[in-house]
């Protein structure tokens, strides 16, 4: 239902618009993914190989002097053997109007917080489309309304958030998933007002020299749940997300001294049913320009990761990022990401390896590996342990 309000308020912007435009864009992106798993999951799906179709369109209007903004992002997965990937989402939609020192917004948006590569503890606007990929970077849109103060002092933020998008989750027959089935369709709320809950956050920003700084509060819905287990009818277990109230405090910064680049994210977590908690990651990149007399440049990265809220709710309690960026410097765009995220509490490592470069104007191709090494019985990560996969997308541009 919410949807219907936005489309009808959003359309009526784009009407009065009509006649107005100073500046039209309009971009399409259709791909085709393959995702091969070398070994069959530990939770009774044999499928290897895993082949799907997506587009999204971009729309950009300004009109009245560049002063408004209608932006228009819908995506759409078509997946051939998980029911549960297939699924359309508005990316963005929303209008925009400027003026002296500040901006509003209306409809659904995308906000980045964060800093760091491996974690982005902070960021907490946006739903996690988790069906796209678990390394948590692919959000679903958030209905909103945000104002932005512009001041010599730094830049604030306000956020009113009216309705919660749930997580999406791997159905039955997917992979990368829990080897008990996620009911999407029966979530729970701590909130009677459930979806509906009116959630608010407020973000100062600004530069000062070499810094760039961050500090944000969040209330309301958290956006990643917790599992209940439930019996169904027939004695299957199920897990039920449970979607409960929080308080965030965050901080994220940025230092950059030559080839130095420092980052942290730091977050105070205080839910209804436990003691306030902490979480932080930090961490550096070092950028050896020219490697080698070459064109080629090495970013060499490495973070900690520490989060005390348990292994029920995170995997990365203890753990270490290690790894490195090699931009190729070419017309292409190529370069490679690549890593190891080591628990150093018991020595599981999950690697990853992610490839993007353009193949001419029209194309672009993305490849990805991930790995999961040495997880523990009980870790949240165990369940993974036979999906090691390489994933494959390439992609038309328009």
């Amino acid at each position: 239902m919410g949807y219907i309000y936005f489309f009808a308020f959003l359309y009526l912007v784009s009407i009065l618009s009509a006649g107005a435009v100073d500046s039209e864009e309009i971009s399409y992106d259709f791909s085709v993914e393959n995702r091969l798993f070398p070994s069959g999951s530990a939770y009774n799906v044999d499928d290897n190989l895993f082949g799907s179709f997506s587009a999204e369109l971009e729309y950009y209007h300004e009109w009245t002097d560049r002063r408004e903004l209608l932006v228009i992002t819908p995506f759409v997965r078509l997946d051939v053997n998980d029911s549960e990937r297939s699924h359309f989402d508005l990316r963005e939609l929303f209008w925009q109007k400027r003026f002296s020192d500040w901006d509003v917004s209306l409809g659904f948006r995308k906000v980045f917080w964060g800093q760091t590569e491996g974690l982005h503890l902070v960021d907490i606007i946006n739903q996690t489309d988790w069906v796209e990929n678990i390394d948590g970077e692919d959000k679903l849109g958030q209905p909103m309304l945000q104002t932005t103060w512009l001041r010599n002092f730094g830049t604030f933020d306000f956020f009113w958030l009216p309705y919660f998008r749930e997580r999406t989750f791997a159905g039955e027959n997917g992979r990368l998933r829990p080897s008990i089935i996620i009911n999407t369709d029966k979530p729970r709320y701590e909130s009677a007002a459930r979806e509906w809950h009116q959630d608010w956050a407020v973000r100062w920003y600004h530069t000062i020299g070499q810094y760039d700084i961050g500090l944000s509060y969040f209330e309301g819905t958290e956006r990643q749940p917790l599992f209940q287990p439930r019996f169904k009818q027939n004695g299957q277990l199920e897990l039920m997300p449970y979607y409960y109230q929080t308080k965030r405090l965050g901080v994220d910064l940025l230092y950059i001294s030559g080839g130095w680049i420092w980052k942290l994210e730091a977050l105070s977590i205080d839910a209804s049913f436990d003691d306030r908690k902490q979480a932080f990651t930090g961490g550096f990149e070092y950028t050896l320009v020219g490697v080698f007399d070459s064109q080629y440049d090495l970013g060499l990265l490495s973070e900690y990761m520490y989060d005390d809220r348990g292994s029920s709710f995170t995997p990365f309690e203890h753990d270490l990022l290690v790894g490195g960026r090699l931009a190729f410097n070419n017309i292409n765009g190529t370069d490679i990401l690549g890593g190891l995220i080591i628990d150093t509490d018991i020595g599981s490592v999950l690697a990853f390896v992610e490839m993007g470069t353009r193949l001419n104007d029209w194309w672009s191709l993305d490849v990805e590996f991930r790995g999961f090494f040495k997880q523990e019985r009980g870790e949240l990560l165990y369940d993974l342990r036979d999906d090691d996969l390489f994933q494959f997308q390439l992609t038309r541009h328009m």
